[in-house]
């Protein structure tokens, strides 16, 4: 019971803590061509009704359709979504390494996918843009009733923080903005390794995830 509770009260800690008022988005762009948009909020953020190219920087709401894995989701107008400075594990790990157990690895991916659609599934999101991918999809911080849903997940154990940079100017997930959202999730991160949850119960991380330096 104490695993349980410990997590739910460290959440919701910072919670209060991390999570600063909205700033209201330009309408024009978000949403081009005079495409339908309803401000639904009292953020006055527009609600996205069409695919749009959505500029790093903005923030918006959506519907979210479909839940792939425990960090990527597609919303109903078919943008796909990735969640900003965490990684859970992966449900086919393409992958390879000597020390990687795939099973073991699905286990916890499938927990942390159960999570993220338990959360977000067929729910209004709001998304706030941070980068854009490789693959050309919206990484974003994803609240939820003002909850960070990326933190969540990190507060769980099941993810670990990746690809999100505050020192190294020259890495290309370097984000000196998010000093204190990064501090934040250090903290969730350190708080699941003491409490020894879910991914971090395992004597070797590198049993669940292939791990590259400055990754």
């Amino acid at each position: 019971m104490k695993k349980l509770l410990a997590p739910l009260m460290f959440l919701f800690s910072l919670s209060l803590a991390s999570c600063s008022p909205l700033n209201s988005v330009n309408q024009q762009k978000v949403c081009k061509n005079e495409e339908k948009v309803d401000f639904i909020n009292n953020q006055n953020l527009p609600f996205v009704y069409k695919a749009t190219r959505i500029q790093v920087g903005n923030k918006y709401l959506t519907k979210v359709k479909s839940v792939y894995d425990g960090d990527t989701f597609t919303d109903y107008v078919g943008n796909k979504i990735r969640l900003f400075g965490i990684d859970t594990p992966e449900i086919k790990n393409t992958k390879k390494s000597r020390k990687l157990d795939p099973k073991l690895a699905r286990l916890y991916a499938e927990k942390a996918k159960k999570i993220l659609r338990d959360y977000i599934e067929n729910s209004t999101v709001e998304i706030e843009v941070v980068a854009k991918d490789d693959y050309g999809r919206n990484v974003a911080i994803i609240r939820k009733n003002d909850q960070i849903i990326n933190l969540i997940l990190l507060a769980r154990g099941l993810a670990i923080m990746r690809y999100f940079d505050i020192d190294n100017k020259k890495s290309k997930y370097y984000q000196p903005n998010y000093k204190k959202l990064y501090n934040t999730f250090k903290s969730a991160e350190e708080n699941a390794k003491k409490q020894k949850l879910n991914v971090w119960s395992q004597d070797d991380i590198n049993k669940i995830y292939v791990l590259k330096k400055n990754s």
